[in-house]
């Protein structure tokens, strides 16, 4: 698989991402870059951060300029990230693998030999696992369908689709939120 910078994979999901009418002001982006500032922030927030590629783009920049300023040891738990795939993405025929831009997760999909529209999509944990357990993720393609909505467990979770060739995989976003009945969004 090819790796691929941020900004061009920005660019492609901004080809075939949904419009959105209702953006972000810059204040509020740049609070929202704010270290541990995701754990505060409201769930339609997220959603709209999952969906539209002008304000994760520009949240993603502000993101990278707080970065540069913080050490390396500071503790972050805040997830909100993307990956893509530069293949046919909607013609899945053999297992694939993305690796999200944040290099913790990585998602799989395994689609069936004999029935191609039906594969079963896994997410696991990069390093450590015990910190995302108990931790709902939500994946999604470019098209803003939920590929997997559940719990992760022993550093995976994992669901199965029967619309394969529907889902578009040029670009995925993934969110993690709290601990199962915590309440913490991230």
């Amino acid at each position: 698989m090819k790796k691929i910078k941020l900004k061009q994979a920005l660019d492609i999901w901004a080809q075939s991402a949904p419009l959105h009418e209702n953006h972000f002001l810059a204040e509020r982006l740049f609070q929202l870059a704010m270290p541990n500032a995701m754990l505060t922030a409201e769930r339609e927030e997220i959603h709209h951060l999952s969906l539209c590629t002008e304000c994760l783009s520009t949240w993603k920049t502000l993101c990278d300029i707080n970065d540069s300023l913080i050490p390396d040891d500071a503790d972050d738990d805040t997830i909100l990230s993307a990956g893509v795939l530069q293949a046919a993405s909607s013609h899945i025929k053999t297992p694939v693998v993305i690796n999200s831009e944040c290099k913790q997760f990585c998602i799989s999909i395994f689609p069936e030999i004999e029935n191609p529209k039906r594969a079963m999509i896994v997410l696991e944990t990069i390093g450590n696992q015990e910190h995302y357990n108990r931790r709902r993720v939500t994946i999604r393609d470019s098209k803003g369908h939920k590929i997997l909505l559940s719990t992760i467990k022993k550093g995976r979770a994992a669901t199965t689709t029967d619309e394969l060739d529907s889902l578009d995989f040029s670009k995925i976003t993934l969110t993690i939120s709290g601990p199962t009945g915590k309440g913490i969004n991230e």
